[in-house]
């Protein structure tokens, strides 16, 4: 982008910024209506539309939907400020959420989590997003005009399941809308085979090489109706589209699925799937494209942004994907307005296309303290551009690890060691800008104030392989500055090298230079006198609680319990994950702990939410009043550090301080006593509820009511009413009614606002929520006072006590009270009417069309008889053929008009003749129906071969019934002649082309099969005595007679020695033409030492004979092998277990083969001695055989009296991998090496040399111990 564009971005970002006015987070409906005003017109007295699972008792909504009244665009508000205010809009189409793009639901759902994990966290916002000028000005784009999607025809050639077809993935058909839009390549390149993890779809490949492209066949949009069958209801694509064109996308969107490793399956199944990395892989191998792979988390959102701008600039379209949970989604980015917000095709038909903002489809990583430690979601895009003249590549990007999101290089106490001069280091979230495979070594680099490297760390992090969309989340090394540098200021670095061959799994260590890892920003520190001082070194976490703890449930003793928290963490330190307890103490007496799930507190920020504690109070606790103590529990856990040792971090324990005074907490006994739980359903997936259970539901004349302010004018034409599921968890039935109340949230003060009947509810049972129903006069509110802030509560009597009734884990609705609002209007019902002539009907599906709610937009369904078509269609005498919507204003009237539908008849003449069609006045209008007949005229020597009308024979009656669009196909032949045939020599021939050679029609192209007899060939050809021995093929113009002449075929015989010796052919003069069944002999000569294995002709074993018939090319082979030896090795050893590696059937060992004794003696037991052919073998009995071998092994009794003596054993490398070398040990001393559990996997004596090298290449990874002696040592072999 130009630098005048990016200027006045920052201008509008800023006035917009002042001018907006900052709400305190949850946005409301009014606020949201008047935000959405600024971009659609809307109907206020109509339906607010909120996301599906979002209108639930108490919960606030995380977005809302507005549709223009007129249908042309829609607008999308976020439900709170502390995100972008408007996430997207369009001048065009609307948005339903029945019938939602998966990539739009997908990132709805994220922002739904976004909302949550912000509104849990207590941390004061910044400064509020701006919101984007209303009627943009489009600066590039759209640029595609293609409205694809995955079902038919696109997915015409994809895999089936069962019987249904698979669709064709958002990746494939996001690349192939770009494919499209630059109409390249003309063909694929290279082949791809693979097989899809759906378990029912086999081996899939393509020719990429066999593809070409019919980009003249595409079109924009592939739009059908849909045609009724005896109530079966199929796609007609009749006047949208043709077959050619419909093939056309089809093979393009095969070819995409195929190259991107395209998990297919059904839509119902939850559609296919693809990586994008296969997606980048894909356009650059097989399909001729420059091809830039970026993540949103390697760089700001500003550069992200700008970036994609950039390339739109140029014309490119660019291909953008989110991760969801349980989805990855990908569309197509291809344009941006004048607010910055970028234009998406969804590849979902055109269905909500429009200007998106970039925070919407890429949000920020975000962390709090829940438990799973933060919302995050990866936003990858793939620049695209055509490998061909007029689009340059994308520069050469270096190979290197990176950093990302708020990764980087910091600090670590715990491993830090200053008085050795060891300053411990950890990396967070490490990444690679690769778009395949990178493995790396890892280092750290100190440097002086000028930028010159002083020192690298002694040991580098060797790290497996990775590739983009992977990372590596904590690595701890560090670095010892030996010799110390000169006092002064240094900075600390991560740098790294790649050490595999990119696109291979080559090894090139110290072959690339280090490169500094990207997006990192150092660390310095400071040496005075030789000593280090780090500045950032951590210290101690400092939590505490800023509110008081709020009990949320009764703490019934092992039940599981929750309450509020409000817990800060003043410090600029991150804890580790650890856990919330809760320490319940009598007289200063320990008596129970409880612990919550893993939570971790970031730095300078505040957590404020409801901490469940997995761990219930004891069953043994006695019931009473208990002082509370608060901490917050680091596990231990073990490092591992770079040169190989590790170390154990014990766990750690910090109090949270509590400065509100000593919490108290009541537990009660549970035993043999009813317990209530308020059932709330938790699930916040949008479309699939929580199966069996209902929110806490407030209702104002049977409507869902979810404000949290209630004009008590309302009640004066409405009624109020409050239920919910109960269930009981205790062990005993609970009999007695539910009271509800308010209780003023500061104060205290309860009011009742009624009860229930009397409810029975049985142990581990629930009641349903119509037995829980109250209604609630507006007598109730007159003692209490309004303006104020109230919590619902609800209350049960349990062993003669009033307890409250609430869920583990869940937030109390809250609510306030005024007088003297506009009350909500009644709502207005109208009646809706079908009408429809013979020809078909139309239906209005799931609404009782009696009474229908004003302001409700329906869909009809429009179903014509066979033969018939819609002609009309209109609402309350509007038009509505097109859109078959309409909105309910007035009583309405729906009224249908079928026609029948009229067909065009074509005729088509081959040959000479000519046909003429009656039965109908226009042949190019003709009712369905309609029987016509056909006179047919054949010329003078010619007659009527076949007459068809649309595919179906009517030759006999010369009639047929018009039902669709019909061709009439009338086919005249010419004379016919006699065709002979007559062979010469062995074989045969077969004259093809004709059904009768008796009666071969004048001109037609007749083909000859010549089939030789076996050493036969053919010598000549002729048919009516030309020579067509080359074309094989002749035209008939006469009576033929086709003669064939075959000849003895000649073969090449040719010779392949292997191994040691020689051979001779004998029995021909030239081996180059050996006539057919001519015998020849073979004379076979080993070498010196070597035998004669096998000898083939053309593949058939001769050794006996020697001798073979000639019959086609041949090929003799003679393999000569080395002679083989016998050696024999103990059947059993005593006290001893004995294997050979080398050879598997030590009956016949090649000569000079290398075979290896792995002797394993039993415990207390050494080898003794080991003899080949009566000659000493020493460990680790190694010999190559050369003779008859006879093997003897003497093991003896352990005595364990041998010590080491001298110098300290030295054992390296350790870590291990291949061998392990054992020095400065005393001769004789009994070695061995053992499993944790005790089994030796190896033993040997120390041999005369003061070195000893011990093969474990054939052992598992893990940790052994070397016993030297009587001396044990640890060895990890990796």
């Amino acid at each position: 982008m130009k630098q005048r564009s990016i200027l006045s971005y920052l201008a509008f970002g800023l006035c917009l910024l002042l001018a907006w006015s900052g709400w305190a987070g949850p946005i409301g409906r009014e606020q949201a209506m008047r935000l959405a005003e600024r971009y659609v017109q809307i109907d206020r007295a109509g339906e607010l539309r909120l996301a599906e699972g979002e209108k639930k008792g108490g919960l606030k909504p995380t977005y809302y939907i507005f549709n223009d009244t007129d249908r042309s665009g829609f607008v999308i508000i976020s439900g709170d400020d502390t995100t972008i205010p408007v996430l997207g809009y369009s001048d065009k189409g609307q948005v339903h959420l029945n019938r939602l793009p998966e990539q739009l639901s997908g990132l709805l759902k994220r922002h739904q989590k976004q909302v949550d994990a912000l509104r849990s966290t207590a941390v004061t916002p910044g400064l509020p997003s701006p919101t984007p000028k209303p009627n943009p000005k489009a600066i590039r784009g759209p640029l595609t005009k293609s409205l694809w999607d995955q079902d038919k025809p696109f997915n015409d050639q994809a895999p089936i399941i069962g019987k249904e077809r698979t669709v064709t993935g958002c990746v494939a058909t996001a690349i192939s809308q770009v494919m499209y839009y630059h109409k390249w390549p003309e063909r694929g390149k290279g082949k791809h085979t693979y097989t899809p993890r759906t378990g029912s779809i086999g081996e899939l490949s393509a020719d990429f090489e066999q593809s070409v492209y019919d980009w003249a066949n595409m079109i924009d949009s592939y739009t059908f109706d849909w045609k009724w069958n005896n109530d079966t209801r199929t796609y007609d694509k009749e006047g949208h589209w043709t077959e050619a064109q419909g093939k056309a996308v089809a093979k393009l969107m095969s070819d995409v699925g195929i190259a991107v490793n395209m998990n297919y399956r059904r839509s119902r199944d939850g559609g296919s799937g693809a990586y994008m990395h296969d997606a980048a892989r894909a356009l650059k191998k097989h399909f001729s494209y420059h091809v830039r792979h970026l993540s949103r988390n390697e760089s700001p959102n500003q550069l992200f942004l700008s970036l994609i701008q950039q390339e739109l600039d140029l014309d490119n379209p660019i291909i953008m994907s989110g991760a969801q949970n349980d989805a990855g989604h990908a569309w197509v980015i291809d344009g941006y307005d004048e607010n910055g917000y970028l234009h998406t095709n969804w590849g979902w038909g055109g269905t909500s296309n429009g200007y998106f903002a970039l925070s919407f489809m890429s949000p920020p990583i975000l962390g709090h303290g829940g438990g799973d430690g933060g919302f995050n979601q990866g936003q990858d895009i793939i620049l695209v551009r055509p490998d061909r003249e007029g689009h340059e590549p994308f520069p050469i990007q270096e190979r290197r690890y990176s950093f990302f999101g708020d990764g980087g290089l910091s600090f670590r106490s715990e491993i830090t060691d200053l008085d050795q001069d060891k300053i411990g280091l950890m990396l967070t979230n490490l990444s690679t800008n690769a778009s395949d495979l990178y493995r790396g070594d890892l280092s750290i680099s100190l440097r002086d104030a000028s930028g010159q490297e002083i020192m690298l760390s002694q040991t580098n992090l060797d790290l497996t392989g990775i590739s983009r969309g992977s990372y590596f989340t904590s690595l701890l090394t560090s670095i010892t500055l030996d010799p110390m540098p000169a006092d002064g200021t240094y900075t600390l670095r991560a740098v790294c090298r790649e050490i595999i061959e990119p696109d291979t799994n080559v090894d090139v260590p110290n072959a690339q230079p280090w490169l500094e890892v990207e997006y990192g920003e150092p660390l310095s520190i400071e040496i005075n006198q030789g000593r280090i001082t780090l500045p950032t070194i951590p210290t101690e976490i400092n939590l505490s609680l800023s509110k008081e703890p709020k009990q949320t449930t009764l703490f019934w003793s092992n039940h599981q319990t929750s309450l509020q928290l409000s817990i800060s963490n003043s410090t600029r330190f991150t804890t580790d994950y650890g856990y919330i307890v809760v320490e319940l103490s009598r007289a200063g007496v320990s008596v129970d702990k409880m612990r919550s799930e893993g939570y971790q507190f970031f730095d300078h920020s505040t957590f404020d939410g409801i901490i469940t504690f997995h761990q219930t109070p004891s069953s043994s606790l006695a019931a009473g009043i208990y002082d509370v103590t608060f901490s917050f529990l680091v596990p231990s856990k073990t490092v591992h550090y770079t040169d190989g040792t590790s170390q154990t971090i014990p766990e750690r324990s910090y109090p949270i301080n509590n400065p509100f005074g000593t919490y108290k907490l009541e537990i009660l006994d549970a035993n043999q006593k009813p317990i209530l739980t308020y059932r709330p359903n938790r699930n916040s997936n949008l479309d699939t509820p929580e199966s069996g259970t209902k929110d806490l539901e407030i209702r104002l004349n049977d409507e869902l009511w979810t404000e949290e302010e209630l004009d008590l004018k309302q009640l004066d034409s409405s009624t109020l009413s409050i239920a919910c599921e109960i269930e009981n968890v205790g062990a005993e039935s609970f009999t007695g009614s539910l009271r509800y109340d308010l209780v003023d949230v500061e104060l205290g003060q309860r009011y009742p606002l009624g009860a229930t009947g009397e409810l029975t509810i049985h142990k581990h049972r629930s009641v349903d929520i119509s037995k829980t129903k109250i209604n609630i006069p507006k007598s109730a509110f007159e003692p209490i006072p309004l303006g104020r802030t109230y919590e619902l509560h609800l209350t049960a009597n349990i062993a003669g006590v009033d307890r409250d009734v609430w869920a583990t884990g869940t937030y109390r609705r809250t609510l306030k009270l005024k007088q003297g609002g506009t009350p909500t209007p009644p709502k207005t019902y109208y009646k809706v009417t079908l009408t429809s002539n013979e020809g078909g009907r139309i239906s209005i599906p799931d609404v009782q069309l009696s009474a229908v709610e004003a302001k409700k937009e329906l869909r009809v369904i429009v179903e014509p008889e066979i033969g018939y078509e819609l002609a009309s269609l209109t609402a309350g005498g509007k038009d509505i053929k097109d859109t078959k919507t309409f909105v309910v204003e007035g009583d309405t009237e729906v009224i249908a008009q079928f026609t029948k539908k009229v067909y065009r008849v074509t005729q088509k003449v081959e040959g000479q003749g000519s046909i003429k069609i009656s039965g109908a006045d226009k042949l190019e209008a003709v009712t369905h129906g309609t029987q016509l007949s056909i006179q047919a005229s054949p010329a003078e020597g010619y007659e009527l071969a076949s007459l068809t009308a649309g595919g179906t024979d009517i030759k006999a009656t010369k009639t047929f019934i018009v039902e669709r669009d019909t061709e009439v196909i009338a086919q005249f032949t010419k004379k016919v002649y006699r065709v002979t045939q007559k062979v010469e020599g062995q074989g045969s021939i077969k004259i093809s082309g004709a059904d009768k050679l008796e009666a071969v029609p004048h001109g037609a192209r007749l083909s000859v099969q010549a089939s030789p007899a076996e050493g036969y060939e053919l010598a000549s050809l002729t048919a009516g005595g030309t020579d067509i021995k080359d074309t094989k093929t002749f035209v008939v113009e006469g009576d033929t007679e086709v003669i064939a002449q075959f000849a003895k075929k000649v073969y090449r015989v040719t010779q392949k020695v292997e191994g040691q010796g020689s051979i001779k052919i004998s029995g021909a003069d030239k081996l180059e033409a050996v006539p057919h069944g001519m015998q020849l002999s073979v004379q076979a000569s080993p070498a010196e030492g070597y035998e004669l294995a096998s000898l083939t002709a053309g593949g058939t074993e001769i050794k006996a004979t020697r001798t073979f018939v000639v019959e086609r090319d041949t090929e003799v082979i003679a393999q000569f092998a080395k002679k083989v030896y016998r050696v024999d090795v103990p059947n059993a050893l005593e006290h001893a277990t004995l294997r050979v590696e080398g050879a598997q059937d030590l009956s016949a060992v090649e000569y000079g083969t290398e075979l290896t004794l792995i002797i394993t003696p039993q415990a207390s037991y050494l080898i003794d001695e080991v003899k080949v052919n009566n000659r000493p073998l020493d460990a680790p009995y190694r010999f190559s055989v050369t003779e008859q071998c006879t093997v003897e092994i003497t093991i003896k009794q352990d005595t364990g009296l041998t010590d080491i003596a001298g110098a300290e054993a030295l054992i390296y490398p350790n870590p291990a991998s291949h061998f392990v070398i054992i020095k400065h040990v005393s001769p004789s001393t009994p070695l061995r090496l053992r499993t944790l559990d005790g089994r030796v996997v190896r033993q040997a004596a120390m041999p005369e040399a003061n070195e000893f090298r011990w093969s474990v290449a054939d052992l598992g990874r893990g940790l052994y111990i070397i016993e030297i002696g009587l001396q044990a040592y640890k060895l990890i072999l990796e």
